[in-house]
């Protein structure tokens, strides 16, 4: 059986699909535990003759198995009679079911889900109970493991869509106008038909965070007062996760900061210039990038944890070449949690110690011609200025990274070759260096939107993250960076750092 890594549906489809055939079945369900271990969640079904059974087998109790199952404890083969399908249990009768069997998905301290196969009109062969409990012991690894991987790519949008709404608010001209935008990415980020935000402080959320037509109601506050509500609609398959609610109380105080100042008749970001706009949407984005690298650090730290152990106890090759491949997209996402932590400044210097910037700056100039591809259409023409400025107190590999992502982006500004000048000065109290391109330039929008982390305009291979750890850097520092450029005159991207 070959499983797709990564793929948390790819790998429950595949699950499902082969003990079908395996056990000769005629329909087959794999529900795995959710997050507090007391609900089952039906993660894939096949065989089935009434969509009414999936809906009514779509959550289920863990602690009743029993009652809508039949089995009393795991693992359990069984035939059943008339008499024990009544209650919970009638979908078996409406499905025709025979016999079943149910093993559970065995997990590092627990299980975490259970295996059912069925058959109409017949019994399963000996052997067949065994030959489940094996198929679960040697796909429970990756499906673990693959399973911590998709709450890991879960929370990572979420904390995009926060990002996305910071800046959405933040540099919001027209008030109104940015909170529909932001409603529009909340519900489709949960899977709700419609978010509604209304701003009123007589407006109160239910007191469970839920109302009764199953509409997710959470509070917009300032963190002072109450403000409105965030009223979500159409809750998706699988109801209103804990994570969802958090998300959703998250943009709501995102909203009630943006709608604060507006309600007691300060100005808003309509009367910022956009450099301050720039700033402030940068510090917020900076916070919030601090708290998802925290939990996506945590995550990742499990996943390779767990991975690493289950590859040296077993010798299956399928088992090890799925979790090789989820060992390193781990390892790539960790990867991507450091350079968000160097936005962020989650990291602080390593090592502060006198350092030529013409040193560096050189150094990563050399690195980075090394990895432009070469050809007489990409000729690029380098003039570098140095200007022997003084040392400065800082890390030298944080700093060649740094000015590294910035020099690539140039040289990537310019695919049919141009010029390139870097520039080193130094100034009254801070020394500067300045990258100038003769590229297409970008326009004002792009321009104060490059230093966040994950905005790209460089299609889906790039990850966004190039410049904002350069900015990241440099604030570490105690430096900051200024972008110049407009479309069709390039770009200069000036890096001024305190004399150290």
């Amino acid at each position: 059986m070959s499983l797709p890594a990564l793929d948390l549906g790819g790998v429950v489809r595949g699950l499902v699909h082969d003990a079908g055939e395996r056990l000769a079945a005629d329909a087959v369900a794999l529900w795995l535990s959710g997050a507090d271990g007391s609900e089952l969640v039906l993660a894939g079904a096949v065989g089935f003759l009434h969509p009414a059974t999936l809906a009514q087998l779509a959550h289920r109790p863990a602690a009743r198995v029993a009652d809508w199952l039949g089995a009393p404890r795991l693992p359990a083969a069984l035939t059943l009679a008339p008499r024990e399908t009544s209650g919970d249990r009638a979908w078996l009768v409406a499905e025709e079911i025979h016999s079943l069997i149910a093993v559970p998905i065995p997990g590092a301290e627990r299980s975490f889900g259970i295996l059912a196969a069925f058959r109409r009109r017949r019994p399963f062969p000996t052997g067949s109970l065994e030959r489940a409990a094996g198929m679960m012991s040697a796909a429970a690894p990756a499906l673990h493991a693959t399973r911590h991987f998709e709450e890991q790519r879960q929370r990572a949008e979420r904390a995009e869509t926060l990002l996305d709404v910071a800046h959405v608010l933040l540099g919001a001209h027209d008030l109104a106008g940015a909170i529909d935008d932001v409603a529009r990415r909340t519900a489709r980020a949960l899977g709700a038909t419609q978010c509604r935000v209304r701003l009123s402080p007589s407006a109160r959320p239910a007191e469970r965070g839920e109302t009764s037509t199953g509409a997710l109601v959470v509070p917009v506050s300032d963190g002072d007062s109450m403000l409105g509500t965030l009223t979500l609609e159409g809750a998706p398959p699988a109801g209103w996760t804990p994570e969802a609610v958090e998300l959703a109380r998250a943009v709501g105080a995102e909203i009630g900061r943006a709608a604060e100042p507006t309600r007691r008749g300060r100005p808003n970001a309509e009367a910022a210039p956009p450099e301050l706009v720039q700033r402030e949407a940068l510090r917020a984005l900076a916070d919030l990038a601090s708290g998802a690298a925290h939990h996506l650090n945590n995550l990742l730290t499990i996943v390779v944890g767990r991975v690493q152990l289950v590859l040296r106890s077993t010798d299956d090759e399928r088992v090890r070449r799925s979790l090789a491949i989820v060992e390193q997209a781990a390892k790539d996402g960790a990867d991507i949690v450091r350079r968000l932590q160097h936005f962020a400044r989650a990291r602080p210097v390593r090592q502060s110690r006198p350092l030529s910037i013409d040193d560096v700056v050189t150094e990563a100039l050399a690195l980075a011609q090394a990895r432009s591809p070469r050809t007489p259409l990409t000729k690029i023409d380098v003039d570098t200025r140095l200007g022997h400025v003084p040392a400065i107190a800082g890390d030298a590999d944080a700093l060649r990274e740094a000015f590294g992502h910035i020099l690539a982006n140039a040289m990537g500004a310019m695919p049919r070759g141009g010029r390139l000048r870097v520039e080193t000065r130094a100034l009254d109290s801070a020394i500067s260096v300045a990258i100038t391109d003769s590229g297409a330039g970008m326009s004002e929008s792009v321009r104060l939107r490059a230093p966040e982390p994950f905005f790209t305009t460089k299609g889906e291979k790039a990850t966004g993250l190039g410049l904002s750890v350069a900015f990241g850097v440099v604030r570490s520092h105690g430096g900051e960076i200024v972008i110049r450029s407009a479309e069709g005159t390039g770009t200069t991207v000036t890096v001024r750092l305190p004399r150290g």
